[in-house]
């Protein structure tokens, strides 16, 4: 890359040694800038430059301009004097040299556009499942408002769905659960239900004394 013809500088170019020559053909600065620095080492490195510093202050019609477009972009509270004189001798080196024809005197308005959606989020990407808000358990039913309870046994179980249902006709049980324990009895399991305060019993097969009861 070759150098430009003028660059300005500031203190953190020579607080982290920057080879200046190599960028521009003539290096600019302030005198505050320097006098702002505290670095012992980079003091030292001022007195024996490879380079040539050109000290010079900026007009102030050029400083004023500058504070107004910060005071207009917002950025003029996390300026400093320094900065801002920065700004002007660079403004007024390219004014000097090049023109400001090219130069905005008014800031650029930012248009916000604000969208439901993050601009980041991503959409049908291969291998992820991205889950809809509706949830359906065992335990907890989410009925869609505008959805027939029809049309939800359809969804969940197509082929009963299509069976005709007789008017009148009792809604069909729970099956009843059967388990064998260790003596070889039958015991009948009602379905279990929540809050229920009845305990479960155990009756005897078929053959003995109906009135007789064992424990559970």
């Amino acid at each position: 890359m070759a150098p430009v013809e003028h660059v300005v500088a500031d203190a953190g170019a020579f607080l982290r040694d920057a080879a200046l020559q190599d960028i521009g053909k003539n290096i600019y600065t302030i005198r505050e800038v320097v006098t702002e620095i505290r670095d012992k080492a980079t003091c030292r490195r001022l007195a024996v430059l490879p380079y040539e510093l050109r000290f010079k202050e900026p007009l102030l019609e050029y400083v004023r301009l500058v504070t107004e477009f910060s005071k207009k972009t917002g950025d003029y509270p996390s300026l400093s004097a320094t900065d801002i004189q920065v700004l002007a001798l660079t403004y007024q080196l390219e004014a000097e040299f090049v023109g400001v024809s090219h130069l905005k005197q008014e800031p650029q308005k930012v248009k916000v556009s604000s969208s439901i959606q993050h601009p980041e989020t991503p959409l049908h990407i291969s291998g992820f499942h991205l889950p809809s808000n509706r949830v359906f358990c065992s335990h907890c039913w989410e009925q869609d408002p505008e959805e027939s309870v029809r049309d939800h046994q359809q969804r969940r179980h197509p082929a009963h769905a299509l069976l005709p249902q007789p008017q009148g006709a009792e809604r069909p049980r729970p099956p009843v659960l059967a388990s064998h324990s260790q003596r070889g009895q039958i015991r009948h399991q009602p379905p279990s239900h929540r809050g229920s305060a009845l305990p479960s019993t155990a009756t005897l097969p078929k053959g003995r004394a109906e009135n007789q009861r064992i424990r559970p």
